[in-house]
């Protein structure tokens, strides 16, 4: 596994989707090897799980670090011998084609996650290079995964690649009954909105404070508080406009990145959970509030409509006096209502976004064989 920051998982969802599969590809009978960056994982452990992991030197930067990292990781796999290598990612995916010309015997996939060019994070050189890197991931590897059919559809498209559909998928959810850790927040049990996002302007986490504060001025928001998990990534100046923002609100409360129990707890007992992101591949956060059966509500980009198929619990995206009626109105059902919905929700990820299914996909086109030859218009 190439491309993902690191196991075992902390931030990201391309780091949770690689952590969990990982570990259920292990107990398959598989052999599995992720690439780290020391910087993410700021531990050296070489088995996580059943999970061998290496470590290789990146240059850590906002537009070096991927690169640098897929390069090495890449050298590392080919000179290890492995059977595959399974890229992560559009920008990681700029170097399945060393392994296609110089180790022909070694079967490349990659999964295209998300268009990362339209990320607004980016500027014009990177964005070209993830383009690059777009074409790569569909025209170089033996074969190429989405994991969403709006993605599935945006590679057909745009460069007539068949890509298989195989989505994000969370492990059976258990919720967590303990109140402690989410108390020592300040917060309480169903007082509260969640959002798990990474800081990065494409997510809209400033159209939901936006929203928040708006609402806290008209009376909406009473005795509840909004609690955004996460922190910036090479975005500190989108994480301070963020702050700025919440600035004086002591109903907004900033937890920065976390992760085991207290997220747990976050997921089990709020009140809902809003994302609001104007471009997605499948948003991994979503997936996981739905598991846990909390009542969501999702701007509706085309990614978010796959997961959320009600328009009662989508709102136009940007749209922040939408969103302010809209997370109003989740807020005053009742428990049993919000309940009920959760169950729903829940569901609907067992059945579509299991983590069994996504693991047998895997497998399957893991075992698959293929010709060894590298050209471009056999994969067509």
């Amino acid at each position: 596994m190439i491309g993902q920051k690191g196991i075992p998982a902390g931030f990201g969802g391309v780091e949770r989707h690689v952590h969990d599969i990982s570990e259920h590809l292990v107990l398959r009978g598989k052999d599995i090897t992720v690439y780290s960056r020391l910087w993410y994982t700021k531990t050296r452990i070489s088995i996580y799980k059943g999970v061998r992991v290496v470590y290789v030197p990146s240059a850590h930067t906002k537009h070096l670090d991927t690169i640098t990292y897929a390069f090495f990781a890449t050298l590392h796999a080919m000179a290890s011998g492995v059977d595959t290598i399974h890229y992560h990612g559009v920008g990681p995916a700029l170097c399945s084609w060393i392994p296609r010309i110089f180790a022909p015997r070694i079967r490349v996939i990659t999964t295209f996650h998300s268009i990362d060019r339209l990320h607004k994070k980016w500027g014009w050189f990177a964005r070209l290079a993830l383009r690059t890197g777009e074409w790569m991931a569909c025209n170089v590897p033996h074969n190429t995964i989405v994991v969403s059919r709006a993605l599935q559809r945006y590679v057909a498209e745009t460069y007539g690649c068949a890509a298989e559909y195989i989505p994000n998928a969370v492990p059976k959810i258990h919720k967590n009954t303990g109140t402690k850790l989410i108390q020592e927040l300040g917060i309480q049990k169903e007082k509260y909105v969640l959002v798990v996002s990474r800081f990065v302007p494409h997510k809209e986490i400033h159209t939901i404070i936006a929203a928040w504060k708006r609402g806290v001025q008209t009376g909406l928001f009473a005795g509840l508080h909004l609690v955004i998990v996460g922190d910036g990534y090479y975005t500190d100046e989108y994480t301070t406009r963020l702050r700025d923002m919440a600035a004086g609100e002591s109903s907004i409360i900033f937890t920065g990145f976390v992760v085991g129990p207290l997220l747990e707890q976050l997921y089990s007992h709020a009140r809902c959970f809003v994302h609001a992101s104007s471009e997605e591949g499948l948003p991994y956060s979503v997936i996981e509030a739905m598991a846990y059966a909390n009542l969501v509500l999702v701007s509706d980009i085309p990614q978010h409509k796959e997961l959320v198929s009600d328009h009662v619990y989508r709102f136009p995206v940007h749209n922040t006096v939408a969103l302010m009626h809209r997370v109003a109105r989740m807020c005053t059902l009742n428990q049993e209502e919000r309940k009920q919905i959760g169950k729903v929700f829940r569901r609907n990820i067992r059945q579509q976004y299991s983590l069994s299914r996504t693991v047998e996909s895997l497998v399957h086109e893991y075992d698959r064989q293929e010709p060894q030859e590298f050209a471009l218009i056999a994969k067509k």
